[in-house]
């Protein structure tokens, strides 16, 4: 059993400097996806093999495979940010990328943390409450009356929210409406 598990371990050890990145293949210019390596290939000379991708580093080189080794991009927060396609520059031995990241339009960034936000409060009605037993009058008296005041207090909590996000200069104001949240306890 020891054996194996050397064995194994030695067989992934090799294989791990392949499996690690994405690559890039030179031949797909100018429009380059990142993609794995192939298991099968058919090499310049016309040979082909069936474990491409488990082959050394130089193999994948000299027939234009570039590991994808370094994002340049800056970091990217999809609440507040949209990001553009990647562009890659090709060296030697490897490849980098790197896409744009700008802000949300305002009035969108304002929407979409709005609804987040929204969400986040019927959630917490429905953490406490079966919003169906109201509908179908299957609530004792003073259930209705605790759930309207629950839903009372958190309209009201959003409704605090909700003018600070119209408020708001910036999407990252925006967002720190959102982080700043503290949602009262039912």
């Amino acid at each position: 059993m020891k054996k194996l598990i050397v064995v194994l371990f030695i067989i992934l050890s090799f294989c791990s400097n392949s499996f690690a990145f994405n690559y890039i293949y030179s031949g797909d210019s100018p429009n380059y996806k990142e993609k794995q390596l192939p298991e099968s290939w058919r090499f310049i000379d016309g040979s082909s093999t069936g474990n491409f991708n488990i082959m050394p580093q130089a193999v994948h080189l000299a027939e234009g495979w570039l590991a994808v080794t370094i994002d340049n991009s800056p970091t990217f927060d999809p609440v507040i940010q949209t990001a553009g396609s990647y562009t890659y520059t090709l060296f030697a031995v490897h490849a980098e990328k790197i896409r744009t990241i700008t802000n949300k339009p305002l009035a969108t960034g304002k929407k979409d943390i709005g609804r987040l936000l929204k969400n986040q409060g019927i959630n917490i009605i429905k953490e406490k409450w079966n919003l169906e037993d109201k509908s179908l009058d299957l609530l004792t008296a003073q259930e209705v009356i605790d759930m309207d005041a629950d839903i009372a207090t958190i309209k009201t909590y959003f409704s605090t929210l909700r003018t600070d996000i119209v408020n708001a200069v910036d999407v990252q104001a925006v967002k720190s409406v959102m982080t700043g949240a503290i949602w009262p306890t039912l």
